[in-house]
């Protein structure tokens, strides 16, 4: 077996009603099966904004071939064409002009396709816990304009949907969770359903926080050999990992470190002096 395989066999354990049993944990794992019917900036953040800690979400997208997509979408046009030449059904027409625009965006590079993956996997010490939180999840998605999810409750299934919320575990041959696949994402809507930015810049306006939650820091401001760190604030839920950030920070800017040991001695002198 595969390392990952052996994860599994040595400690994960799947359960008849729902997901699996691992490190202490009950986990469940639902996927999006249909996307919003509309959508707008912010629209993700029901599902983000829940004042919950132990879930996660992972996207999948694997791009698809446009000439190929293209191809597909002439195909059923031509088929549409032929059914209103011997029906005349007004409708067919509608349907036609959806398929022509969606080709005219798909040539155009308006609209790229990809075959997508929006998994949600959260956990809980114990099975009431994690109801109450897969609730809530279920809850959430029902409030964005229609978007509908299917939760795993088949062993093997949650397996492989685990296997693949794992960093770095890219091209996966299981599709069948897969069912956004084929549905074409305009790069307008996109960052509706994904809430990506940019990383933040600490200094001036140009702070982004997307929904209060720090996706990128940078810490010093300025030209190459003319930098100065910037101040910054860390807030955070007790247990969502400051300290955990902060001393992977340390770890890795070495001009921080020292910053950091600097205003340590500084501040000890202060209590000295204060303490008489």
């Amino acid at each position: 077996m595969s390392i990952q395989e052996n994860c599994w066999h040595s400690e994960g354990s799947g359960q008849a009603d729902f997901g699996f049993f691992m490190d202490g944990r009950y986990h469940s794992i639902i996927a999006l099966s249909r996307w919003p019917k509309m959508t707008y900036p912010g629209i993700i953040h029901r599902l983000t904004g829940l004042r919950l800690l132990d879930y996660t979400i992972t996207v999948n997208l694997d791009p698809l071939s446009v000439r190929k997509e293209i191809y597909k979408e002439e195909k059923e046009h031509d088929r549409i064409a032929g059914d209103y030449a011997s029906e005349k059904k007004l409708s067919l027409l509608t349907v036609m002009d959806k398929k022509q625009k969606k080709i005219s965006a798909l040539m155009q590079g308006h609209t790229i396709p990809f075959k997508v993956l929006f998994a949600i996997r959260t956990w809980d010490k114990s099975k009431e816990g994690l109801i109450a939180k897969t609730t809530a999840i279920k809850n959430a998605i029902n409030s964005m304009n229609s978007a509908q999810y299917a939760e795993s409750t088949l062993p093997s299934t949650s397996k492989k949907l685990f296997y693949q919320t794992w960093p770095g575990w890219t091209w996966s041959k299981y599709n069948a969770r897969k069912n956004l696949r084929r549905e074409p994402l305009h790069r307008r809507y996109a960052a509706d359903y994904f809430d990506v930015h940019r990383p933040p810049r600490f200094g001036g306006s140009d702070l982004r926080r997307p929904n209060q939650n720090l996706v990128g820091i940078k810490t010093f401001s300025g030209s190459a050999g003319n930098q100065s760190p910037q101040h910054a604030v860390l807030l955070g839920m007790s247990g969502a990992g400051k300290s955990v950030t902060i001393c992977d920070l340390l770890s890795q800017t070495e001009k921080l470190l020292r910053l950091h040991r600097h205003h340590r001695g500084r501040a000890f002198l202060r209590h000295l002096h204060t303490d008489g």
